[in-house]
């Protein structure tokens, strides 16, 4: 395989669906406005953050259910490029670029560990840079083949023809590079409250997950063990018989118990009262201000249908 690399890297040979074949001139040539082309670090960033966000990495870490109750995480690179958009923003992961980790990976780690030990709203990760030259390599070569893609767009032209060749390359390139993007995802260091853990393909998920409902816990910290529906508030508006108020709670958990077997409200100092009572206790407050005062840390409130 040596020398079949030397002969590719001669441009005397040209990879093409596995196998090789001798290049044409025209080949030759386009090889050559290839290699002279010189991709900006900046579009290979923006690469990475694309790869980063349609990653299936991402995409499971981007919601997590706990306690019947789903929460949306606000992803983002140490760059602040978005790689989730949800409406509430204040459970967050951030991810350290690939092109911002030092060869000193133990440094790197210990600078976010210090920097950030007190936030109790934000998990770091720090992908695994092992793959790192091979992901650069691959983006140039990508880059450059769009490169001639873009100058040469007459599909008819020789030039065309050959350029429509080399799409099949950067699709394997691309795929290629997918692959080793969720690599470094799956293989890299988890920070949270200054500890460090070691991912892996097999445990990644659970540990994520596992820190993920930390800080949920830690962001939410006067949320309630279950939420009540609209379907048992319509219930209870609709009650006639007061005496029977207390029966649609019944199975409820002791933040939820309102009334006695009379029908009177004794739920004055229950967990689940006191923040709208405290909120309503000197002025009027319409029910959506209540709603999306409550759905904010600490209390994370929401309606469920």
């Amino acid at each position: 395989m040596k020398g079949l690399d030397v002969l590719v890297a001669h441009k005397i040979l040209l990879p093409s669906d596995g196998t090789y074949r001798i290049t044409s001139d025209i080949e030759q040539r386009l090889l050559d406005e290839m290699l002279q082309y010189s991709v900006q670090v900046f579009k290979k960033k923006q690469q990475v953050i694309t790869a980063f966000k349609s990653s299936n990495f991402i995409k499971s870490l981007g919601r997590i259910n706990d306690n019947s109750t789903t929460y949306d995480f606000y992803i983002t690179s140490d760059n602040d490029d978005e790689l989730t958009t949800p409406s509430l923003k204040y459970l967050k992961l951030r991810l350290k670029s690939l092109y911002n980790i030092s060869e000193d990976r133990t440094a790197d780690i210990e600078q976010i560990k210090t920097q950030y030990q007190n936030d109790k709203d934000t998990i770091w990760l720090m992908p695994d840079g092992r793959q790192f030259k091979e992901i650069d390599k691959l983006l140039d070569e990508i880059e450059r083949i769009k490169y001639l893609e873009e100058k040469y767009t007459n599909p008819n032209s020789d030039e065309g023809v050959i350029v429509r060749g080399f799409q099949s390359e950067r699709s394997v390139k691309e795929t290629r590079l997918k692959e080793l993007v969720e690599h470094t995802l799956e293989q890299g260091n988890s920070i949270y409250l200054y500890n460090v853990a070691q991912l892996d393909k097999n445990n990644w998920q659970n540990n994520l997950n596992g820190l993920q409902r930390q800080v949920i816990q830690n962001v939410y910290n006067k949320r309630l063990t279950a939420q009540l529906s609209d379907a048992l508030a319509e219930r209870v508006i609709k009650e006639a018989n007061n005496s029977r108020l207390y029966s649609h709670f019944t199975g409820q958990s002791a933040d939820f118990q309102f009334f006695d077997n009379q029908g009177n409200f004794i739920g004055d100092s229950l967990k689940s009262a006191e923040e709208i009572l405290y909120r309503i206790r000197n002025t009027f407050v319409d029910g959506a201000t209540l709603e999306k005062d409550l759905e904010v840390p600490p209390t994370g409130r929401c309606l469920q249908p």
